[in-house]
């Protein structure tokens, strides 16, 4: 029978250039790094007031010798280290999605914390 183009055929189609998607700035450039720079400071600033809310208990125990409440205190510091932590690394890992510096931040803050809240005693009894 011969060659018989099918007529249903639409031959061969151009083939479109490929679009180049936008280059997504890492989280550390300038833009970005100020949502880093939030999600540390908050994990930081909860670790200070927390460790800050125990050493004042701390000091007014050693003053006033009254046991029991040392106990409260460190269990409710306790706790709030705990909350703290879940919060951090929660919303840390959540948000590394939509605003992926925010999230590092967040996950970094803690432990941030517990380093700028140790820097910080030694540098305060080193000079007493």
């Amino acid at each position: 029978m011969g060659d018989v183009s099918d007529p249903m055929s639409l031959g061969s189609l151009p083939v479109a250039p490929p679009v180049p998607l936008p280059a997504q700035k890492p989280w550390w450039s300038a833009r970005r790094f100020g949502w880093f720079l939030g999600g540390a400071a908050a994990g930081v600033v909860g670790q200070v007031l927390i460790c800050g809310y125990w050493l004042h208990s701390f000091a007014s125990f050693v003053s006033d010798a009254v046991p029991d409440t040392m106990f409260m205190v460190t269990g409710i510091a306790a706790l709030a280290q705990l909350v703290l932590f879940v919060g951090c690394i929660g919303a840390g890992i959540g948000a590394l999605r939509r605003n992926r510096s925010l999230g590092v931040g967040l996950i970094a803050g803690w432990p941030g914390g517990l380093v700028a809240v140790a820097l910080g005693l030694v540098l305060l009894f080193s000079f007493a």
